[in-house]
């Protein structure tokens, strides 16, 4: 129910009203928790967690945690940009 609960809340919309970072915290906080808490084979932190989106249906989103982007550019190859 937790897990189902969460990406509820990943997905949904956020409003432009001026609390849009106040409403986010809470899957701030959780993202944080499986930041650090979590390790892959090697022992070392997870990289980041994808999420549907909220804003294409069937699309996914990535949140990557480091924000180096020599560090990132090791393991991702950017393929295109898409602007809604």
């Amino acid at each position: 129910m937790f897990i189902y609960s969460l990406v509820k809340d990943l997905t949904a919309s956020v409003e432009k009203d001026g609390k849009e970072h106040v409403d986010d915290v809470p899957t701030q906080i959780v993202s944080e928790y499986f930041r650090f808490k979590f390790k892959n084979d090697l022992n070392e932190s997870i990289s980041g967690l994808r999420y549907p989106s909220v804003k294409n249906n069937g699309g996914i989103n990535t949140t990557i945690f480091s924000s180096e982007n020599t560090e990132l550019e090791k393991t991702f190859e950017l393929i295109s940009v898409q602007k809604n």
